[in-house]
């Protein structure tokens, strides 16, 4: 396991580190903060490397998962949250730029030695829609080789350039069943990574999403990213940790009907 034996997190509000075994406080974590384990004794006490200054901890102060945090990342324009529960790690949306990539990789999880090979797993990837500030960042992380990611969750709604378009699609999101001012639904949609390969094939896209698409296909291709697929209405997401410190995130957005999604 990348150089410690065993990955544990703070379980108090203030978990204090010391110098050597019943020594000198060095360092106060907050709840939920990674450590890795160097050294065991038999007493109790755990040599740990984490965020700050390294030492001893005792075993009675950690835990075996982080519980439930939350980062609202400042990305400007847009947005991006990181949110750890139990032990997953889970990414919504990643802002126009580069500093989410910034933010996961020289501060939140600059512990992993990614020298050595270890990577920076996000087992969820949310994108709410797909508007530049909300997607365009998360390019740069499906492009970095310092980063695996399970599966990637969308809304479905695919999105296509303004001009120089395939003639089926008479909106910048694709085909629906009626000219402008009288649209009810919208019948384009897409799910899958070959879904995704359809709409890259069939040219017309927006630049920046093409340039997503293609990315999550190579990251998949290299086997840093697993799946993907849209969530819709009413559909429910479980990171699969079981404890009271579970969670369930329920979708409210967008509204399907049997034929498409409807028009608003």
């Amino acid at each position: 396991m990348a150089g410690y034996l065993k990955e544990l997190y703070a379980s108090g509000p203030e978990t204090a580190i010391f110098d050597k075994p019943d020594g000198k406080k060095v360092n106060s974590l907050l709840l939920g903060t990674w450590l890795g384990v160097l050294e065991e004794r038999a007493d109790g006490w755990l040599k740990v490397i984490t965020a700050g200054q390294d030492g001893w901890v005792h075993e009675k102060d950690t835990r075996d998962d982080f519980g439930l945090k939350v980062f609202f990342i400042d990305v400007g324009q847009g947005d991006s949250c990181l949110l750890e529960c139990g032990n997953k790690r889970l990414l919504i949306d990643g802002g126009p730029g580069d500093n989410t990539l910034a933010y996961l990789k020289k501060f939140q999880y600059s512990y992993i030695p990614l020298k050595k090979g270890a990577k920076i797993h996000l087992d969820a990837v949310f994108i709410t829609h797909f508007d530049e500030d909300h997607f365009k960042g998360i390019i740069s992380i499906l492009d970095d080789n310092d980063f695996t990611v399970g599966t990637i969750y969308h809304n479905g709604i695919a999105r296509f350039a303004t001009k120089n378009r395939p003639k089926k699609y008479d909106s910048a999101l694709g085909e629906t069943d009626g000219a402008e001012g009288t649209r009810t639904l919208l019948k384009t949609s897409f799910s899958s990574l070959s879904d995704a390969k359809k709409l890259v094939k069939g040219g017309g896209l927006l630049e920046t999403f093409r340039k997503f698409l293609n990315s999550a296909l190579r990251a998949n291709h290299e086997k840093r990213l697993g799946s993907m697929r849209s969530l819709n209405s009413g559909d429910k997401y479980v990171p699969g940790f079981e404890g009271p410190d579970g969670l369930i995130m329920e979708v409210l957005g967008p509204l399907c009907a049997p034929d498409g999604f409807k028009w608003f």
